[in-house]
């Protein structure tokens, strides 16, 4: 093999590898930018939701729908939730803290820079989720694509999932647990706990 034979063949090659090692780089950055870090905020003034992936599902505040004849007496009520984001109706998979009343245009969640989930108002802070049960702080969260809401310590095991919380719907891949009632909304307009069971 002449010289300018093996110049070329050894040009070929590292840039075989420069292009795989970019591509990693490329994917791995991808990964990590999914991830909602610490310090990441939403609001119903604002940023309302986090994606997944595919743009298809977000968690955030859900607006619910106005209940009144009149547009103008409608007040913004929403709930932390995770809904269908292309479906003609928004339609929502999950709440959290269902029974609790709905959510003014006031509040805020966020996972704070120590690794708090938490409900924001007035300067009072509380808990999304119940923290006796979590004591890990959080390290990122990640809404993917199936419905699955989840929050990793800093070690990327999970510490909660929206999965073992269900309200009035099975998503893909959600498997209940034993001790687990799936329990039907009360209307449209209100996702509380109504009367149905199973």
């Amino acid at each position: 093999m002449n010289l300018q034979v093996q110049q070329f063949m050894f040009s070929l090659s590292l840039l075989l590898l420069l292009v795989s090692f970019i591509g990693v780089e490329s994917s791995n950055d991808h990964f990590i930018s999914n991830r909602i870090k610490r310090g990441s905020s939403l609001s119903p003034n604002g940023t309302r939701y986090w994606l997944s992936d595919s743009g298809n599902i977000a968690f955030g505040f859900y607006p619910l729908p106005c209940t009144s004849s009149s547009i103008t007496t409608c007040i913004d009520q929403y709930v932390v939730g995770i809904w269908f984001v292309n479906s003609p109706h928004k339609t929502l998979v999950w709440t959290a803290n269902r029974d609790d009343p709905p959510l003014s245009n006031l509040y805020s969640l966020i996972i704070t820079e120590e690794g708090n989930f938490l409900l924001r108002a007035d300067n009072k802070d509380k808990p999304l989720i119940d923290v006796h049960r979590h004591i890990q702080p959080v390290s990122y969260a990640k809404m993917h694509d199936n419905g699955y809401f989840v929050l990793y310590n800093a070690e990327s095991q999970i510490i909660w999932e929206s999965f073992d919380y269900p309200t009035d719907t099975i998503l893909g891949g959600q498997v209940l647990k034993d001790d687990v009632d799936m329990v039907s909304g009360v209307s449209l307009f209100n996702p509380g706990s109504g009367e149905y069971k199973q």
